[in-house]
């Protein structure tokens, strides 16, 4: 298994198991003998990718985090909602 499937799986494992985005930054290119792929992601708490870089590619993401998706950080927003302080 490749360093970029492993970290592919390793971040959809976090963001499953403990309910919450996960964002993963990566660079792209090279620094010495070292390889950078990009590929920057962000992972909803479900697993599911919100949006992802290009393989190797120089690229800006964005997206829309709904903090309410998130375990107990969801359940504290709706709280505050509730009470109109956000």
């Amino acid at each position: 298994m490749s360093n970029r499937i492993a970290w592919e799986r390793l971040n959809k494992f976090y963001a499953q198991i403990f309910s919450c985005y996960v964002i993963f930054v990566n660079r792209v290119g090279y620094e010495g003998e070292n390889r950078f792929w990009g590929e920057s992601a962000v992972i909803a708490p479900g697993g599911k990718e919100v949006t992802k870089a290009d393989y190797y590619k120089e690229q800006l993401i964005t997206a829309i985090v709904d903090l309410k998706k998130c375990g107990i950080i969801g359940i504290f927003c709706q709280n505050l909602e509730k009470r109109k302080l956000i």
